[in-house]
């Protein structure tokens, strides 16, 4: 079976094997895949997920962050991230890049050893792999073969373990060092801060570099300075953080990483031509139009069917 989301932040695809439970009985399969799904954002997707068993995610394109446990990880492409069993997860992509990933579920009692096996717990929910090509023909047949619902019982048993022998080869080949890691270094520091206040010249003694080196090699990777970097991050927080009604102006900018709520302002008037009074009045008007259009609620979002 196959059921698909439009939104208009999303689209949202899964394929979901027909149901195999009274088939097995008493003795499950170690190791299954029901569900697969693709999701395709439209730039700003944020959510809150909490889940009973491991949700791997194979990144093809995008920029975000994962936060689990009070810390948080950059994804991007080639990464893999993992909704851990009983862990809080909060993601979310930029406005800028958004995100388009593969996910799927792995259940059965040997689903936790596989992945902590490749690296994965809940302390390294990431890994940067390069996996989506890999995978891609894997999962097209996935999803084609569920669309069709005329598979065995055994299909999603021998899925999971084939989607995880991709896995193993891809992560048994040796990574060449990346020209544009101080880069990364530098981008995933930024990122871990949420106040935003770290100056160029302490982030280039913390990565043993001049400033001068830093401000290149930010600038030939990331397409732009530190500075200008961290001021679309606290920008595109900010718009995000508004959309939230519940949450006070200053709170936002506090929050967003901005020292004042007038830096705030003078930033999103440059950008968007609006107060964060008018910003936040477009998104509520925005979401009422939504809710009166479709029946289907922001708790689906996540990466598994809700009932």
């Amino acid at each position: 079976m196959i059921e698909t989301i439009e939104e208009p932040a999303f689209t949202y695809t899964q394929g979901i094997a027909r149901p195999t439970a009274n088939i097995y009985g008493s003795r499950p399969p170690d190791l299954w895949t029901p569900i697969v799904g693709r999701f395709h954002s439209r730039g700003g997707f944020r959510n809150v997920n909490r889940e009973t068993c491991p949700i791997p995610h194979v990144i093809q394109s995008g920029k975000g962050v994962m936060e689990m446990a009070g810390r948080s990880w950059p994804v991007g492409p080639g990464d893999v991230f993992v909704f851990w069993p009983g862990k809080e997860v909060r993601y979310h992509d930029t406005l800028d890049s958004p995100w388009k990933y593969t996910w799927f579920r792995l259940e059965g009692p040997r689903a936790i050893e596989v992945l902590g096996s490749m690296g994965f717990s809940p302390d390294a929910p990431c890994r940067h792999s390069g996996l989506f090509p890999a995978l891609a023909d894997l999962f097209d047949e996935a999803m084609r073969v569920y669309a069709a619902g005329a598979h065995t019982p055994w299909y999603p048993a021998t899925l999971a373990w084939r989607l995880i022998a991709q896995f193993e080869a891809v992560f048994a080949q040796p990574v060449a060092p990346s020209e544009d890691d101080l880069a990364q270094r530098a981008k995933h520091l930024l990122d871990q801060r949420n106040d935003h206040t770290i100056s160029v010249s302490d982030l280039a003694a913390q990565l043993g570099v001049s400033r001068a080196t830093l401000f290149r090699r930010f600038i030939d990777s990331i397409g732009c300075s530190p500075k200008q970097y961290v001021q679309r991050v606290r920008l595109a927080r900010s718009k995000i953080l508004l959309r939230d009604p519940q949450i006070a102006i200053e709170a936002v900018a506090r929050q967003a990483g901005y020292r004042n709520l007038q830096q705030m302002r003078k930033d999103l008037f440059s950008a968007e031509g609006c107060t964060p009074i008018e910003y936040r009045a477009r998104w509520q008007s925005y979401d009422q139009r939504k809710e009166e259009q479709s029946p289907r609620r922001a708790r689906d979002w996540a990466g598994v069917p809700t009932r």
